[in-house]
């Protein structure tokens, strides 16, 4: 399970995700 979460840590997509999610609440 941790290195499950390790690799979706260091996927392009989870942080693509988190940065359209930490934009969408500047926009907030």
């Amino acid at each position: 399970m941790q290195q499950t979460f390790y690799l979706l840590q260091n996927s392009p997509f989870y942080v693509v995700m988190k940065i359209r999610f930490q934009a969408l609440l500047a926009l907030m």
